[in-house]
């Protein structure tokens, strides 16, 4: 995730949007999907995006990352 491009933007927001359908559907999510989006939101804390991260806590409906 370090090396952000185009492609791997892509790859990222396909995640992000097969992840966000997982949770809404409340089906089991793979671990590593999980561990993806988990990097996603420790990228926004680290680089200090917090708006960015608050709105993939609200897609994703991870209220958890909200009260972080």
């Amino acid at each position: 995730m370090s090396h952000r491009n185009e492609y791997v933007e892509t790859i990222l927001a396909k995640c992000l949007d097969r992840y966000t359908k997982l949770r809404l559907k409340e089906e089991d999510i793979d671990p590593r999907l999980e561990s993806i989006v988990n990097k996603m939101f420790e990228q926004c804390f680290n680089d200090k995006q917090y708006k960015q991260a608050l709105g993939i806590a609200l897609e994703t409906r991870r209220m958890d990352m909200y009260e972080h």
